[in-house]
């Protein structure tokens, strides 16, 4: 079924903000806040971005440039070539709990009928090396709770992210969504077209990037954030320690009690599973044993007599935000919930590097944020 084209009235003043430098998902809300729709910020003058709405002036300039306009309608024409869907937060299409996130996407394209897949929706997260009976597990998991009713949520990954993705399509009427960490002009890893081809006849592709964005190290945490959003609850299955699932759960839950997080554990000598171990370890996630265990935890099927259910993890404190770029790093740093590398802060922010690293030096001083080599910035508990 062809999709119809996309309204250039509506889209050109969203994917004007989205592709200018300088306007990260922080920035942009607080525009979107304080003007109410991308078109009154567009109608604003550089003063007044710049004094009113916080913006530094080169990025004001930015946003107003003519080659902005240029660089919409050519994205707008690729989306359309290639049928993909847009939505923005507020619209029916737009998923519902990813819209409950702090600074959602504020653009998110699709390929397939399932644009919003409501409340019922669980992730499925784990190695790209996992073992045969990781996979296994993660199969028969997706398999039965698509069975009953749920959508499946994963990354079009090797390993896990296939198997989940498989199960889900093995049941009668199952659906799953996959979450690329590319644009929507391509399938990465290339062996997975035949599979995303199905994905799409029964679910949708998901991507906030511009249509031919390439995989890149700097788009899988916000890949695995928006899996996280648009997900009740995320089952870790086959992970090792450090992976990106455990940057799936540290995203899960900066949603606080609205999200819950599950692990099967495994054996102590595999690698593997290191990460789901030292989840149930920690007490951040429920131990679960098949897809029963995670619709009651849900409160997706009726409980039996005498079922023992552990507490939701409960979410971290809420702090104050510094303004300007130092408040910008900070909001961003609490909303994904985990360590952030310089280059991730500066490409998902979009500002200057000079800054970036003017403001995180700030905020090392406030002891607001600390640097741990190797790793990455992250917040200090307040």
């Amino acid at each position: 079924m062809t999709e119809p084209s996309l309204d250039e009235a509506e889209w050109i003043p969203w994917l004007r903000l989205r592709l200018t430098f300088g306007m990260g998902r922080v920035r942009t809300h607080r525009l979107l806040q304080l003007y109410g729709s991308p078109g009154a910020i567009l109608q604003q003058t550089e003063e007044d971005l710049v004094q009113r709405g916080g913006i530094p002036p080169d990025v004001a300039r930015n946003i107003r440039s003519p080659a902005r306009i240029d660089e919409a309608r050519a994205e707008l024409a690729r989306m359309n070539k290639l049928g993909v869907s847009l939505s923005h937060p507020g619209r029916d299409d737009y998923p519902e709990l990813l819209d409950e996130t702090s600074h959602p996407p504020i653009i998110v394209g699709r390929l397939g009928p399932l644009g919003n897949p409501g409340r019922r929706a669980v992730a499925i997260v784990g190695s790209r090396k996992a073992g045969r009976r990781a996979c296994r597990i993660a199969r028969d998991f997706a398999r039965d709770l698509a069975e009953a009713g749920v959508t499946i949520v994963s990354g079009l990954a090797r390993g896990i992210d296939r198997e989940a993705h498989e199960g889900a399509l093995m049941a009668s009427e199952g659906r799953t969504i996959a979450v690329l960490g590319n644009g929507l002009a391509r399938v990465y890893p290339s062996e997975h077209a035949g599979l995303a081809a199905r994905i799409r006849e029964r679910g949708a592709l998901l991507s906030e990037l511009p249509a031919d964005a390439p995989p890149s190290a700097h788009h899988f945490p916000v890949r695995n954030r928006i899996i996280a959003g648009t997900s009740l609850g995320v089952v870790v299955i086959g992970a090792g320690f450090p992976s990106g699932a455990i940057t799936t759960v540290d995203a899960a839950e900066q949603c606080g009690d609205q999200r819950e997080v599950f692990a099967v554990p495994g054996t102590l000598d595999d690698e593997y599973a290191r990460g789901c171990n030292l989840l149930l370890k920690e007490g951040r996630a429920h131990l679960v044993e098949g897809a029963r265990d995670v619709l009651l935890a849900l409160g997706l099927v009726a409980p039996q007599p005498n079922v023992n259910e552990r507490p939701p993890v409960r979410p971290r404190a809420k702090r104050t935000p510094l303004s300007g770029v130092p408040g910008e790093i900070e909001a961003y740093l609490e909303s994904v919930g985990r360590h952030c590398s310089f280059d991730e802060i500066v490409f998902e922010n979009k500002i200057d590097a000079r800054a970036a690293m003017s403001a995180l030096g700030f905020l090392a001083l406030r002891q607001r944020v600390r640097e741990e080599p190797g790793v990455g910035y992250v917040l200090v508990d307040a």
